[in-house]
This record gives structure tokens, sequence and C-alpha cells, in this order.
């Protein structure tokens, strides 16, 4: 070394290198034990609610600006220093990892051979390995390293004012700095005190309504299990009926006799079997045995996917019963969970979006870093939670929770008995919930893809509507809203009517105001009760006497008007008197082009901006006659299937007249109609009897031959009526109401006499159509075994009788369209039984004839009914057709006696 350094000198320089290496380690050490002070504070803090006065202090008036707790002054301190201490920190951190190891060597060297003694004694190595430590160590201190150790020892705080100052212009970086320091402190300890305190009464209040949503949720869950169940009942009933030869179906070589042999004759014996049951048997092996497995399951799994419940008071069964039950609690709560629904519209959603606000606060810390906007939305949806506490929220909670109360503990007695009353709406809920529990079609039903595509985007405004329309309802009112001439041809019991008020209603919340319906004289009243109880239309009857004023104010007011196909012609309207949808009821009664009527008709649709016809007849019409209700609403399609009737069979003609023609059958959409049972019911007649038959057939009296039993000045010496007071005492014991029809007056009379006071009506021709709707009401309100009597042509058609659960028919009719009409006046939506169809039938007699010539005629008819297509003749017995019956039946008379017992008067008038 040289001379000039001396011992002072490399002790100097020795001690100043000792002193910053201690600084910088200081300064290391000092930032972890301000982290441990700032960890510390906040776990006191966090865990002990030490955010919560701060809070509540902050958010009361007056004292947010001017509040400063000490431990939050401390916090803010703590984290001002630590964001300089880390900085300060990593310096040193990275001047001691680059250098300490080689300044403390040097050091080390310095000191064996850098001054006195030591040097004097030290080998020439050791003096020179300490003259260039004591170089690189002066060097040292001359650069870079002892100003930069030194900047990173001299950490500087603020004052308390200057903290804060930094602090609130650097909170979300304070923020990360925290959750870096400690992991997880936003979350500990839970939600600060002074919010769970307001949240937990809200949840309080709640509680009761929550547990309501919760009974309601199990309901639902009943409705869809109940179902499932059903559905699983019915699936395994299909493969107990499905032979275990369609094991065998694609030919694989399964020995199928093997397995009758075995006891295995139905797929559901397969079902049930396993894989080693059926490998023991012998033939089989397990090869055989899985694949005849995989084929049974498929075809269980495909039952189940179509398989449809039915619903019915005649099936009480424990599967039915729970899921009526299920219904009934609902049904029970429907009005508690509008209120409900009401309750989440009015609080609900801000509720959720409050609590969610002070949720965010966690246990407060977050409160220290919030801006002025966070704190404004925190006080807020405090505020917001204090004034729903104070005031009228926890009455209205209560009112809806004990209004959600009433579904629960429901019995099946009461369950059964509301779903005779509203089978409809347990149809509904049941599809709303279970939508496949059904079979249930999507609504589309033969429309071409193009069409169907532009009805599906029709909006239908229900606002006004006093009842919930079925998929298939809701699909056909959007048929009639897109395509505005429409001739709805769906058949008896789908609701037509419904459809279209609901179509008047939806056209009325979007500006229309006139609205006109025509009808047959004998409905007119039901349209008017049906309209004024489906809808808030206010409705004018146009009939009578008074039709001149109803008219008047049905032109300044507006609304539904309700007239006959007779009144239309006393109706005149100024040329541009526009009318937004005229609903012609029965429309085939307009069929004849020539007809006053159909004129008058024509005349009203010529203001109308929709037109909708509605028949379930027109399809059993010549097609020369249904073209003429297409050309009044659309002349260019009625133009294009006359040059098709020829091939009325063919897609072509059902694709071109969807625009205008739509027609769905009960068997497509009503897949929850009970079963419906027909019979015939053969009796004998006496010697009496067959005597005034006999009578009556030489006498060529064809509706003297059609009485057939009837005929007795005694009806307790009538075959039929025997049996019919039979069938209406089996009814009475099973709880069942009847409806007897017949196409005579007379008939129909000696029924109404026959069960005095248990028969309401009779209804007939001369019955005005007021006083018939109030027969039916009349009816509907009678105990079980009460009996309703109409003639045919006047109870058969317009009338909804769905508390009568069995139809007698005393005779045949010439067309079966009569017939399915007056059956659909039971057998219709809404019905909750089973229904029971009779035919009163007598051997070797007309009866007989009749029914053999309808039944091909029938069948026929189906054809082109099931392809919704108009038929080329007409289907039905005329006059010519029954005068050949009556012919056979004289021939076989006279071949029976070897000649005419007596002289019969000719006459082949045809009188009720």
């Amino acid at each position: 070394m040289a001379k000039n350094y001396s011992s002072a000198e490399i002790k100097n320089v020795s001690d100043r290198h000792r002193g910053l290496l201690n600084a910088l380690e200081k300064t290391v050490s000092q930032r972890n034990n301000t982290a441990a002070q700032f960890r510390s504070l906040l776990d006191r803090l966090t865990l002990h609610d030490g955010f919560s006065q701060y809070i509540e202090d902050e958010m009361s008036d007056g004292t947010r600006a001017v509040y400063y707790p000490l431990d939050v002054e401390n916090l803010k301190a703590l984290l001002c220093r630590l964001r300089r201490e880390d900085a300060a920190a990593e310096t040193a951190q990275a001047l001691l990892s680059a250098n300490r190891s080689a300044i403390t060597a040097d050091l080390s060297a310095l000191q064996s051979g850098g001054s006195g003694l030591r040097r004097m004694f030290a080998s020439a190595d050791k003096k020179a390995r300490a003259d260039e430590a004591y170089a690189r160590l002066e060097e040292l201190l001359r650069g870079d390293y002892a100003a930069q150790a030194q900047q990173a020892c001299e950490v500087q705080v603020p004052d308390q004012s200057a903290v804060r100052e930094e602090f609130d212009s650097n909170k979300e970086f304070y923020r990360s700095l925290t959750a870096e320091a400690v992991p997880g402190v936003f979350e500990k300890g839970g939600q600060t005190s002074v919010f769970k305190k307001i949240t937990d009464k809200i949840d309080s209040i709640n509680a009761p309504l929550e547990a309501a949503k919760t009974a309601v949720e199990q309901c639902t869950a009943q409705i869809k299990s109940c179902a499932a169940q059903m559905k699983a009942k019915e699936a395994m009933r299909v493969l107990r009926e499905v032979p275990v030869d369609e094991v065998n179906r694609d030919k694989e070589g399964i020995r199928v006799k093997t397995l009758r042999d075995a006891g295995f004759n139905t797929m559901s014996d397969v079902h049930y079997a396993s894989v080693q049951k059926l490998t023991d048997i012998n033939g089989i092996g397990e090869e055989g045995a899985e694949k005849i497995k995989r084929i049974a399951l498929e075809f269980a799994k495909q039952s189940v996917k179509t398989a449809r419940i039915r619903l019915s008071e005649d099936d009480k069964s424990y599967e039915a019963t729970n899921l009526v039950c299920a219904i009934y609690s609902i049904r029970e709560y429907s009005a508690g969970v509008k209120a409900m629904e009401q309750l989440h519209e009015d609080y609900g959603i801000n509720i959720t979006a409050a609590k969610n606000i002070l949720a965010a606060a966690g246990n407060g810390l977050s409160w220290v870093f919030y801006t002025d906007h966070d704190k404004n939305k925190s006080c807020n949806a405090y505020r917001f939670l204090q004034n729903l506490v104070a005031g009228d929220y926890p009455a209205r909670v209560k009112e809806v929770a004990s209004q959600l109360s009433g579904g629960a503990g429901s019995n099946a007695q009461a369950a059964w008995s509301d779903f005779s009353q509203n089978t409809v709406d347990y149809i509904n809920i049941l599809e709303e919930y279970m939508p496949d529990a059904l079979g249930s079609e999507n609504g589309v039903y033969g429309l071409p893809e193009d069409l169907a595509e532009q009805i599906a985007d029709r909006e239908v405004l229900t606002d006004g509507l006093s009842c919930t329309l079925r998929p298939y309802q809701t699909w056909g009112v959007k048929y009639i809203l897109q395509q505005q001439r429409v001739l709805l041809g769906d058949e008896m019991g789908l609701g037509k009517t419904v459809q279209a008020i609901a179509s008047m209603v939806s056209m009325r919340n979007s500006g229309k105001t006139h609205f006109m319906v025509v009808c047959p004289a004998s409905v007119i009243s039901n349209w008017c009760r049906e309209v004024e109880k489906f809808s808030d239309l206010s409705v004018v009857k146009i009939h009578g006497s008074g039709r001149d004023k109803a008219l008047s104010d049905w032109k300044s007011s507006g609304g539904a008007a309700v007239t006959t196909y007779e009144t239309t012609g006393r109706i005149t309207l100024d040329p541009d008197f526009k009318i937004g949808a005229v609903v012609v009821d029965e429309a085939h009664y307009i069929k004849n082009p020539e007809a006053a009527r159909t004129k008058n008709v024509r005349a009203l649709c010529d203001h109308a901006e929709s037109v909708v016809f509605m028949t379930g007849t027109a399809l059993e019409n010549r097609v020369d006659e249904m073209i003429e209700l297409v050309r009044v609403l659309r002349p260019e399609v009625a133009q294009q299937i006359k040059s098709m009737a020829f091939m009325t069979t063919a897609p072509q003609f059902r694709e071109t007249i969807a625009p205008v023609y739509y027609r769905r059958k009960r068997a497509d959409v009503l897949k929850e109609l009970p079963e419906m049972t027909q019979s015939e019911e053969w009796c004998t007649q006496s010697a009496d009897e067959e005597k005034a038959y006999e009578q009556a057939v030489l006498s060529k009296n064809y509706a003297l031959v059609r009485r057939v039993s009837w005929l007795m000045d005694d009806v307790n010496a009538s075959c039929k009526a025997q049996r019919l007071k039979e069938i209406a005492a089996e009814a009475e014991s099973e709880q069942r109401k009847l409806i007897v029809f017949s196409f005579f007056l007379d008939t129909v009379t000696k029924v109404a006499q026959m069960f005095g006071d248990k028969c309401m009506g009779p209804i007939n021709g001369s019955i005005p159509p007021a006083r018939r709707q109030e027969i039916i009401d009349e009816f509907d309100k009678a105990a079980p075994g009460s009996v309703l009597a109409a003639q045919i042509q006047s109870g058969g058609t317009g009338l909804n009788i769905q508390s009568a659960s069995v139809v007698v028919l005393c005779e045949p009719q010439f067309k079966p369209s009569i017939e399915n009409q007056a059956v659909s006046r039971a057998y219709r939506m809404g019905q909750s039984r089973n229904v029971l169809v009779y035919r009163l039938l007598c051997e070797n007699t007309v009866d007989e004839k009749i029914m053999k010539l309808l039944e091909q005629k029938q069948a026929v008819f189906n054809a082109f009914a099931d392809d919704s297509k108009a038929a080329d003749d007409t289907f039905e017995l005329d006059q010519k057709g029954f005068g050949d019956i009556v012919q056979e039946e004289i021939e076989r008379i006279v071949a029976k006696y070897g000649g005419y017992p007596q002289d019969g008067e000719e006459s082949t008038e045809i009188r009720e």
C-alpha cells in the first residue's frame, strides 16, 4: 500500500462501508417491520369490525369531512410509509445482493494487510491484496454505490396532511398495495356490522316470503316429478302391449320363439329382465341377451318420450292425485305469486342492487379506498334499505307471504273438485311446467315453413283478455292477425270463439275500435256472454226490436257488436265506415252466393280490415261451396283451388289453401282430453214395438220409420227408453250428468216427460237463444243424474256443456257431422271426465242399415278431414238413400209375412 494511505484513512474507508451495509440491512428490516405493523393493524381492524363506526360516522351528515379516526390515519400513514419503504428496501436489497459479498471480502483483506503491525508482518501477497481491496473500496465510495445506498437509507415520511392528500390521490394504487401485502384481507371477518345489520333486517323481513317461494318451487318440482311418473307409467303400459316379436323388427336373428317359450311375451317382459336372466335362456346367449336388452331399452326410451298424460276424474290414481294436488296448490298460490311478482317489480330489483352495493364493502376496509362517488352510492343504498324497514314494506311482505301460505296442505278431495270446475286451467299449468307431458305439437300443424315463420313472429297483444290461451290457440290468433282474411276450420271443442275474441282484443290494443260478430240466432246470447267473460270489450247485441238503437250506439261507441244472419240485411253503414274485424260464425251458412244473407254478410266484410270465417263443417261440403267461402276472403286463392278441385287429396292443394284456411283436429292439439268411449246399445223391441215399427215402414212415413222404439204412446213400453233409464241410473251412481239428443221433437218431449224434475229443457227450435243459455246454466248447477234433453239441430251446435260426461243419441243421424258436433258439446276442452257416448239402436230395423252406411261415409269423411281438404261429395245420407233402406225393410217385412200384413199410408214427408 502506498504510504500516503494512513491507518486513519483505512479505518475511515472501512467504517463508512460497514455503516452503509448496516444502513441497507436496516432499510430492508424496517420495511419488514412496517409491513408487520400494517398486517397487525389490519388484523385488529378487520377481525374486530374496526371500520363499522368509521363508516357509520362518515355516512352521518356533517361529520364525513372532518372525522379521521386514529386507526384509519395510522393505516394510511403505514401505507404511505410502506410505499416508500418498499421502493427503498427493493433498492437496498439489490445493492446488498450485488455488493455485500465483495465488500465483506475486501474489508477482510484490508484488515489482514492494510496497516500497522499486521502490514509489517504480512507477506507480500497479503500486502498486494490489501492494496487492491483499499482501491476498490475507495472507488465504491466515490461511485454510484455510495450515492444509491445513501438515498435508499434516507426514507422520508410525509406529515399527516400530506399523507391524506397523497392517499386520496392514489386510492386505487393503495388498494392494490394492500391486497398484495395481505392477500384476502378484504374478505376477513365477514361483512361490516353497520351494513350487515340493515341487510339482516331486510332478510328477516323477507324470510317468510323466501319460505313461501321455496314452497312454490317445491310444488312446481312435484308437478314435474308426478308428471314424469305418469309418463313413465303410461310408457310401461304401452310396453306391455308391444309383442316380444318387435325385438326382431330389424331382422337381427333374435330367436323370438325361444323367448316366448321362456315366458317372455311382451316388450315389458324383456325390459324388466336382467341380462343374466336372458342369458340363462337356452339358445339366447350373452351376446343375444345384451342385444335384446339394448332394443328393449330403446323402446322404453321412445315410449317415455311419446307418452301422454290424461287427467280425468275417472282415473284418480296415486300419481294423478299427487299431480292434481300439486297443481291445486299452485292455483292456490297464484294470487300470492302475482302479488310477489308485483312486489319484486316494485322493490325486489332495487333491494338486490342495494344489498350488492353494501356487500361490496365487505369487512369495511374497502370503504377506506372508496371515492366520494362510491361512498355516495353506498349511502344511498343504506338509506334506501333503512326507509324500507321503517316504511310499509314489512307489512306488504307479510301480506304477500300470507297469500302464499294458502297453497300448503291441499287435500285430494278439494283438488279434484277444483279440477272438475277448472280443467282448462289445470291443463295450462301442467303444460307450462311440463310442456312434453301432453305430447303437444309445436303449433304449426301442417302449415308451409315460410308461412309458419311469418306467423311465429307475429305479436299477440293480450291486455284485456280474461283467459289464458293454450299454445295452439295463441298460434291460431297469430294466424288470424298475420293473414287477416281467413277461414278458421278448427274441429269442434278447440275454442274457435276464444281465438276470435283474442284476435279482436289484440286488434283493439293496436288501435282498432269497431268489431262485428255475425252468428246464427241460436247462439247470439252465447256469443255475448263469451265476449264479456273472456275480454274487456264492450258488447252490443244488434238483434230484435232494439236493433236500430243498438246499431247507432255501436257506431258511436265502438266495441264488439253481435248480430244474426237475418239482421245483417237491416244493417246499413256509410261507405267509408271501417270495421276492425268481422267474425262470421258457422260461415257455411253463407256458402250459397245467391242467398240474401250471403250478400248481406259480404257487404259487411267490404268494410272490414280483417275477416274471420269460422266453421267446423266446411270440409263436408262440395269443393265448389268451399271455394265460395274462400272467394270472399281471398279471390286469388279461390281461383287457384278451383283449378285444383280434382286433386283435393294432394299436398299441393293443402299448401295452396294454407294462407286462407286453417284447421286443427282435437286429436292433434288436445292430447290431454280424457278418453271417450262410444257404445252401440242394441235394444230388442217388444212385439208391440215391432208391430208399430213395421206399420211405419209399410206406410213409408220416413219420420215415423226413424223413430224406432219411440213410437209407443206409453214411453215405458219403449225398449230404448228403458235402456236410457238404466244408463241414467248408472250415470247418477257415478256422479255424472247426461245429454240426450234426438232429431225429433216428439222423442225429446217424451224423454223430458220421462225424467220429470231431473230433466232440464227440452231445448228445441222454438226456444229463444237466451233461454237456451239459461237452461244450460241451470243444467251446469244441477245435481249428478240430471238430464238435458235437446233436439240435435238446436242443442248440437254453438253450446258448451262440459258439465255432462254422458251423451245419448236416441237414433242414428243422417250426417256424421251432426253426431260429431253433438258429442263435441261435451267432449271438448275443459272436460274433466271420461266421456261416454251411447247410441240407442234396435236390431233388424233401419237403425242397423243406417249405421252400416254411415260408417262407410264417416271413414271417407275422416280421410278428407285428416288432410284438412274439402270433399268432392257431401257425406250424408240423403232422402233417396234412406228411401232405398226403407224399401229393403219393406221387402224384408213382406217376405217375413208372405205379403203385406196390413195397408199403410204412403208418405215421404219428414216431420219433426
